[in-house]
């Protein structure tokens, strides 16, 4: 049965928290990818993506259904709470969806209770930096 989350905090908490929301957010806006804010139209759960390659097809963790998102991105459901706090910081412009610095991710993130430090954020990026291509000697 379709359970459509509000934009609330229980939107990210069913993605696996804000701390993971975060930091992928912030792993994806690093990468240049724009984010998403994409829902499973069978059983309405956000979706999140831990893929780092855009996408407009999504795989639902929750139900197993296969679906459309309506343009090329990264699944996150924080993108919400991003929209809402940067139309609030620049008197209610629209944001762009690629135009999101660490910095207002971090405190996003801090508003629904969760504080990641910048160790924290380096930790991660070195953690999941591209593998650089392996040669190959003729």
């Amino acid at each position: 049965m379709f359970v459509a989350l509000p934009t609330s905090k229980s939107r990210i908490e069913a993605c696996g928290g804000v701390r993971a929301c975060a930091l992928l957010a912030i792993l994806a806006v690093t990468r240049g990818l724009e984010l998403d804010d994409v829902d499973c139209p069978k059983c309405g759960i956000p979706h999140i993506d831990y893929s780092m390659m855009s996408h407009v097809k999504h795989f639902c963790g929750s139900c197993g259904s296969y679906f459309q998102g309506s343009r090329h991105g990264i699944g996150n459901p924080l993108l919400s709470f991003l929209e809402i706090e940067k139309n609030e910081i620049r008197n209610n412009s629209f944001a762009c969806l690629n135009d999101f610095s660490v910095e207002e991710i971090l405190a996003c993130a801090s508003k629904l209770g969760e504080e990641i430090s910048n160790d924290d954020v380096a930790d991660y990026l070195n953690k999941h930096a591209p593998k650089p291509e392996s040669t190959i000697v003729q």
